[in-house]
């Protein structure tokens, strides 16, 4: 009987990643098995980036390739991957692209005195949504979205509670 591969093993092949450039040395050079072992890639992986315009210090074998522009490399990958979302967007992850809630209708939760994040679902695939933004910036979400404040306390609350257990009189 053959074994039959894991969906979800292939599609975690598939996926992009951010390297963290971090853990590369500025001043140092590079061969492309050291670049595979440092990010735990194969080595053909590596291969890929130099056809892609990953820079070599020369044309000779072994490819050395420096620290700088392995940092450049990899952040002009991740800066190139970027999306932006328009003011009455928000990243939705399943579908990968910048969408409209549903209707235009969000939830804004304060996270603190300067922070809030906005919730809503996906028109197309109905996924929750998250984006992050400022405080201040409140009165342009409200003019871009239909926006629902959540309750910060149970106490303030309309929903009854169900299955409570609280003592009468309390």
């Amino acid at each position: 009987m053959p074994l039959r591969a894991n969906p979800r093993s292939a599609a975690l092949r598939r996926r992009r990643y951010t390297y963290n450039v971090k853990l590369v040395r500025r001043d140092f050079s590079y061969t492309i098995q050291e670049i595979a072992e440092l990010y735990h890639l194969h080595p053909n992986a590596v291969r890929r980036w130099v056809k892609a315009g990953l820079a070599t210090i020369d044309d000779r074998k072994p490819h050395f390739i420096h620290g700088s522009d392995l940092i450049a490399f990899l952040g002009e990958r991740r800066r190139s991957r970027k999306q932006r979302c328009a003011p009455d967007e928000i990243y939705c992850c399943r579908c990968r692209a910048p969408r409209r809630p549903e209707r235009g209708r969000v939830v804004v939760d304060r996270l603190n005195a300067r922070q809030l994040i906005i919730r809503g679902k996906c028109e197309l695939c109905g996924s929750g949504m998250n984006r992050g933004g400022a405080l201040a910036r409140l009165p342009e979400i409200e003019m871009a979205f239909n926006v629902t404040a959540a309750p910060t306390r149970l106490s303030e609350t309309t929903d009854p509670l169900v299955m409570c257990e609280l003592p009468q009189g309390a």
